[in-house]
Protein backbone atom coordinates (compact mmCIF):
# COMPACT_ATOMS: atom_id res chain seq x y z
CA UNK A 1 0.00 0.00 0.00
CA UNK A 2 1.53 3.63 -1.22
CA UNK A 3 1.30 7.00 0.46
CA UNK A 4 -2.49 8.57 0.81
CA UNK A 5 -2.12 10.97 -1.26
CA UNK A 6 -4.63 13.52 -3.14
CA UNK A 7 -4.68 16.05 -5.65
CA UNK A 8 -6.00 19.82 -6.76
CA UNK A 9 -5.43 21.53 -10.26
CA UNK A 10 -7.25 24.38 -10.88
CA UNK A 11 -7.22 24.42 -14.01
CA UNK A 12 -9.90 22.15 -14.18
CA UNK A 13 -11.99 24.50 -13.06
CA UNK A 14 -13.40 27.65 -14.93
CA UNK A 15 -11.09 30.79 -14.67
CA UNK A 16 -13.12 33.21 -12.12
CA UNK A 17 -13.37 29.83 -9.57
CA UNK A 18 -9.48 28.95 -9.91
CA UNK A 19 -8.55 31.70 -7.13
CA UNK A 20 -11.24 30.93 -4.24
CA UNK A 21 -11.31 27.56 -4.72
CA UNK A 22 -7.38 27.35 -3.37
CA UNK A 23 -8.17 30.04 -0.91
CA UNK A 24 -10.71 27.69 0.24
CA UNK A 25 -7.99 25.06 0.66
CA UNK A 26 -6.10 27.33 2.41
CA UNK A 27 -6.88 26.44 6.00
CA UNK A 28 -6.77 28.74 9.22
CA UNK A 29 -5.33 31.89 6.77
CA UNK A 30 -6.67 34.86 4.56
CA UNK A 31 -5.26 34.33 0.96
CA UNK A 32 -5.45 37.46 -1.61
CA UNK A 33 -3.84 38.08 -5.00
CA UNK A 34 -2.63 40.83 -7.35
CA UNK A 35 -5.91 42.40 -8.91
CA UNK A 36 -5.47 41.78 -12.82
CA UNK A 37 -2.96 39.15 -12.52
CA UNK A 38 -4.74 36.52 -15.15
CA UNK A 39 -6.10 33.23 -14.10
CA UNK A 40 -4.74 32.10 -11.42
CA UNK A 41 -2.53 28.52 -11.32
CA UNK A 42 -2.77 26.32 -8.66
CA UNK A 43 -1.13 22.72 -9.18
CA UNK A 44 -1.04 20.45 -5.47
CA UNK A 45 -0.12 17.17 -4.98
CA UNK A 46 -0.33 15.93 -1.17
CA UNK A 47 1.16 12.93 0.67
CA UNK A 48 0.34 11.89 4.31
CA UNK A 49 2.76 11.18 6.31
CA UNK A 50 1.62 11.33 9.90
CA UNK A 51 2.20 12.94 11.83
CA UNK A 52 3.07 15.08 8.40
CA UNK A 53 1.22 16.00 5.34
CA UNK A 54 3.76 16.97 2.81
CA UNK A 55 2.64 19.00 -0.83
CA UNK A 56 4.11 19.66 -3.78
CA UNK A 57 3.15 22.94 -5.50
CA UNK A 58 3.26 25.41 -8.77
CA UNK A 59 1.39 28.35 -7.55
CA UNK A 60 0.85 32.08 -8.97
CA UNK A 61 1.35 35.05 -7.32
CA UNK A 62 -0.38 35.03 -3.95
CA UNK A 63 -0.45 36.65 -0.52
CA UNK A 64 -1.10 34.70 2.90
CA UNK A 65 -2.45 36.42 6.22
CA UNK A 66 -2.90 34.94 9.67
CA UNK A 67 -3.72 38.01 12.11
CA UNK A 68 -3.57 37.94 15.74
CA UNK A 69 -7.57 37.62 15.69
CA UNK A 70 -7.12 34.78 13.46
CA UNK A 71 -4.64 32.82 15.46
CA UNK A 72 -7.48 33.25 19.00
CA UNK A 73 -10.21 31.96 16.64
CA UNK A 74 -8.56 29.43 14.58
CA UNK A 75 -6.30 27.20 17.07
CA UNK A 76 -3.45 25.66 14.93
CA UNK A 77 -1.02 23.92 16.76
CA UNK A 78 1.29 22.52 13.98
CA UNK A 79 4.37 23.98 11.88
CA UNK A 80 4.46 25.08 8.28
CA UNK A 81 7.83 24.47 6.33
CA UNK A 82 8.23 25.47 3.01
CA UNK A 83 11.06 24.71 0.92
CA UNK A 84 11.60 27.42 -2.70
CA UNK A 85 12.22 25.56 -5.30
CA UNK A 86 11.24 28.33 -7.95
CA UNK A 87 10.84 31.96 -7.13
CA UNK A 88 10.37 33.77 -4.18
CA UNK A 89 8.39 34.29 -0.74
CA UNK A 90 8.38 37.72 0.87
CA UNK A 91 7.72 38.42 4.82
CA UNK A 92 6.98 42.01 6.06
CA UNK A 93 9.15 42.42 9.30
CA UNK A 94 9.28 46.12 10.86
CA UNK A 95 12.89 46.58 10.19
CA UNK A 96 12.53 45.54 6.22
CA UNK A 97 11.35 42.62 3.99
CA UNK A 98 12.68 39.32 4.65
CA UNK A 99 13.56 37.07 1.18
CA UNK A 100 13.32 33.70 0.95
CA UNK A 101 14.52 32.66 -2.62
CA UNK A 102 15.29 29.28 -4.52
CA UNK A 103 16.95 27.03 -2.68
CA UNK A 104 15.92 28.63 0.77
CA UNK A 105 13.60 27.59 3.35
CA UNK A 106 10.73 29.14 5.74
CA UNK A 107 9.37 28.01 8.99
CA UNK A 108 5.80 29.41 10.09
CA UNK A 109 4.66 28.77 13.83
CA UNK A 110 1.09 28.90 13.47
CA UNK A 111 0.31 29.94 16.81
CA UNK A 112 1.96 33.65 16.06
CA UNK A 113 0.79 35.73 13.12
CA UNK A 114 2.09 36.16 9.84
CA UNK A 115 1.71 37.89 6.65
CA UNK A 116 3.50 36.13 3.03
CA UNK A 117 3.88 37.72 0.03
CA UNK A 118 4.43 34.78 -2.81
CA UNK A 119 5.78 35.84 -6.51
CA UNK A 120 4.75 32.82 -8.71
CA UNK A 121 6.40 29.39 -7.16
CA UNK A 122 7.39 26.06 -6.93
CA UNK A 123 8.00 24.62 -3.98
CA UNK A 124 7.53 21.99 -0.93
CA UNK A 125 5.25 22.33 1.77
CA UNK A 126 5.23 20.28 5.05
CA UNK A 127 2.92 20.83 8.22
CA UNK A 128 4.37 19.68 11.13
CA UNK A 129 2.73 18.37 14.18
CA UNK A 130 3.78 20.94 17.00
CA UNK A 131 4.18 17.85 19.64
CA UNK A 132 6.43 16.19 17.01
CA UNK A 133 9.04 18.68 16.47
CA UNK A 134 8.86 19.40 20.05
CA UNK A 135 9.73 15.51 20.91
CA UNK A 136 12.82 16.23 19.26
CA UNK A 137 14.18 19.93 20.15
CA UNK A 138 12.74 22.50 23.00
CA UNK A 139 10.48 25.54 21.26
CA UNK A 140 13.00 28.33 19.45
CA UNK A 141 12.43 31.66 18.22
CA UNK A 142 12.32 31.12 14.53
CA UNK A 143 9.78 32.13 12.62
CA UNK A 144 10.04 32.80 9.05
CA UNK A 145 13.13 32.62 6.57
CA UNK A 146 15.18 29.95 7.96
CA UNK A 147 18.81 31.01 7.96
CA UNK A 148 21.08 29.89 4.63
CA UNK A 149 23.35 27.28 7.13
CA UNK A 150 24.73 23.81 5.85
CA UNK A 151 22.28 22.14 8.09
CA UNK A 152 19.36 24.09 6.45
CA UNK A 153 20.79 22.76 3.13
CA UNK A 154 21.14 19.29 3.75
CA UNK A 155 17.16 19.64 4.99
CA UNK A 156 16.17 21.66 1.64
CA UNK A 157 18.30 19.17 -0.34
CA UNK A 158 16.84 16.04 1.13
CA UNK A 159 12.94 16.88 0.91
CA UNK A 160 13.64 17.80 -2.38
CA UNK A 161 14.82 14.40 -3.71
CA UNK A 162 12.73 12.75 -0.83
CA UNK A 163 9.23 14.55 -2.96
CA UNK A 164 10.35 13.07 -6.40
CA UNK A 165 9.84 9.45 -4.78
CA UNK A 166 6.41 10.28 -2.79
CA UNK A 167 4.11 8.80 -5.83
CA UNK A 168 6.09 5.07 -4.93
CA UNK A 169 7.03 5.25 -1.00
CA UNK A 170 5.09 2.68 0.89
CA UNK A 171 2.80 3.82 3.50
CA UNK A 172 5.40 1.38 5.98
CA UNK A 173 8.05 3.96 5.60
CA UNK A 174 5.98 7.29 6.32
CA UNK A 175 6.64 7.44 10.27
CA UNK A 176 10.24 6.58 9.47
CA UNK A 177 10.68 8.78 6.66
CA UNK A 178 8.90 11.53 9.07
CA UNK A 179 11.19 10.85 11.75
CA UNK A 180 13.93 11.72 9.10
CA UNK A 181 12.71 14.69 8.23
CA UNK A 182 12.20 15.87 11.90
CA UNK A 183 15.28 15.28 13.19
CA UNK A 184 16.91 17.18 10.22
CA UNK A 185 14.64 20.42 11.17
CA UNK A 186 15.54 19.97 14.81
CA UNK A 187 19.26 19.69 13.70
CA UNK A 188 19.04 22.85 11.56
CA UNK A 189 17.15 24.63 14.19
CA UNK A 190 19.48 23.95 17.21
CA UNK A 191 21.18 26.56 18.76
CA UNK A 192 18.76 28.59 18.02
CA UNK A 193 17.29 30.61 21.58
CA UNK A 194 14.25 29.67 23.31
CA UNK A 195 11.10 30.73 21.97
CA UNK A 196 9.74 33.54 24.80
CA UNK A 197 6.71 33.04 26.44
CA UNK A 198 3.55 35.10 25.94
CA UNK A 199 4.59 37.30 29.04
CA UNK A 200 7.56 38.39 26.72
CA UNK A 201 5.39 40.21 24.04
CA UNK A 202 4.71 36.80 21.70
CA UNK A 203 1.04 35.64 20.46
Amino acid sequence: MLLPTFAFDASELPEAERFPAFAAHVANSRATRPTDSGPFLAEVRCWMMDPLLISEHRLGAFSFERDAAMVRSTPADHYQLVVVLDGTLRFPRPGGDLLVEAGGASLTDLTRPETMHASPNRGIQIQIARWFLDEALAPVDVHGPLPRTPAVKVLVDFVTALTTQLPEMPLTSALPMARVIRDLLANALSGMPPRPGPADGHV
